[in-house]
């Protein structure tokens, strides 16, 4: 066999071998153990391949249990993949979704507000204000890592929130004022 026709023959089971362990995590992941569900999305996150990121968000999008979708999310920030940011973005906006979900999905948009992205940013700017605390602070700890103007006033404005979400340590206010502390000192 000619050594050209040899590697894509390589190259073809090493990407389907790829796909199939997506499609036996995603299995996983959309499962109703929680803990089963997290060790996959972690596993999918571990491989760092895109190949992955349409499945991901194909769970976001139809998977009955919320951790399912959590997880999810929590996979697609750490791939970084753009071609996820507009459906994140919907998400976090879509109040629909759990507030869980959507706080999941503020985290994950911080990777791209972080690289600039003003459809990350434009979404955080509509979420500063959102009847969820959990979104809200998550909202305010994500703006810590935009360089952008508009950032540092939502967060100013943020400062007076002292609603602290369910479970959580402490109010939106003070993760305002963290992150904006955060920017002034290039910690973020």
């Amino acid at each position: 066999m000619p050594e050209s026709t040899h590697a894509r023959v390589s190259l073809y089971r090493s990407r389907r071998e790829l796909l199939d362990r997506i499609d036996t995590e995603v299995l996983e992941l959309e499962g109703s153990d929680s803990q089963v569900s997290f060790n996959a999305a972690r596993r999918l996150a571990d491989l760092g391949s895109r190949a992955a990121t349409r499945s991901l968000m194909d769970v976001v999008r139809r998977a009955s249990h919320d951790h399912s979708k959590r997880f999810a999310l929590y996979a697609l920030r750490r791939l970084r993949d753009k071609r996820a940011l507009a459906m994140i973005a919907r998400i976090l906006m879509d109040r629909r979704y759990s507030d869980a979900v959507r706080d999941e999905a503020a985290e994950a948009l911080s990777v791209f507000v972080e690289k600039g992205s003003e459809k990350a940013l434009a979404a955080f700017l509509l979420c500063q204000h959102d009847e969820s605390p959990a979104v809200r602070y998550s909202v305010a700890y994500s703006l810590g890592f935009s360089k952008d103007v508009s950032s540092r006033n939502a967060l100013r404005q943020m400062l007076s929130d002292d609603v602290v979400p369910l479970g959580g340590l402490e109010s939106v206010g003070s993760m305002a004022k963290e992150s904006l502390a955060g920017r002034q000192e290039g910690e973020r």
